[in-house]
């Protein structure tokens, strides 16, 4: 198991954020369009509206951004411990005794 690291963490964290942004907003397009019809302001509309949204500080596009990763960032640390809880479980090897000489 590799050494925990924060900035290791923050640097997945980051990177499950930007291909959160870049991903979400046009698979919510592709998927509200037949449920819902046609955005007026069309796939180029809901990524400027997502981005307006993060600069005036509206909730909805920062937890678009930042849900999935906080959600890989639990997964793995529910793995770290889980693994650790089970590789500390493991019976210990016994100890190797040395012959004795003599009576």
């Amino acid at each position: 198991m590799t050494h925990f690291s924060i900035r290791r963490e923050l640097l997945i964290a980051l990177i499950v954020a930007l291909l959160s942004m870049m991903l979400l907003p046009g698979l919510i397009y592709l998927v509200g369009r037949p449920l819902f019809g046609a955005y007026t302001a069309g796939l180029a509309g809901i990524y400027t509206a997502t981005l307006q949204g993060l600069l005036q500080l509206q909730w909805a596009p920062w937890v678009l951004a930042f849900a999935p990763a906080m959600g890989v960032l639990l997964l793995r640390a529910v793995w770290r411990l889980t693994s650790a809880n089970i590789k500390s479980d493991a019976p210990a090897r016994p100890s190797r005794q040395e012959p004795r000489l003599g009576g």
